[in-house]
């Protein structure tokens, strides 16, 4: 029987700082930008600041997870974003109108216009990449 000699036992409790940094660089990233926003405005970490925050980029959470599932069904589909970016400039131009001052009462009109604009939208891509 040959028995295989080991070189140094290397321990669990041992820590690596290169691998540490490696592995969590974006979390380190994360917490230094919230350090340096907090140094340079007070209110950064105030809970209306962080609500208002989760809500503004809610939106790409709700088109990760549409994302996810077209890339995971192998049909990888780039211009979700842009359908989206032409459904949310229809929607506004509906809703604002021309006047620029005033918001048009009916706004269920642009949100309806929106989704039309999207589904056709939708529907011509999916002509052109499986025709």
């Amino acid at each position: 029987m040959i028995s295989k000699t080991h070189g140094p036992s290397q321990h669990a409790s041992c820590f690596d700082l290169i691998t540490f940094f490696e592995r969590f660089r974006i979390l380190i990233f994360m917490f230094l930008l919230l350090i340096f926003f907090q140094s340079q405005n007070s209110n950064f970490l105030t809970e209306r600041n962080i609500f208002n925050i989760l809500t503004e980029v809610s939106i790409y959470g709700i088109i990760a997870v549409g994302m996810t599932f077209v890339i995971l069904t192998a049909s990888i589909d780039l211009l979700v974003d842009s359908i989206l970016a032409v459904c949310a400039m229809t929607a506004a131009y509906v809703i604002k109108g021309d006047n620029f001052t005033t918001v048009d009462p009916n706004a269920w009109g642009g949100f309806s216009l929106a989704i039309r604009t999207g589904d056709l939208s939708g529907a011509w891509n999916d002509y052109w990449l499986h025709s």
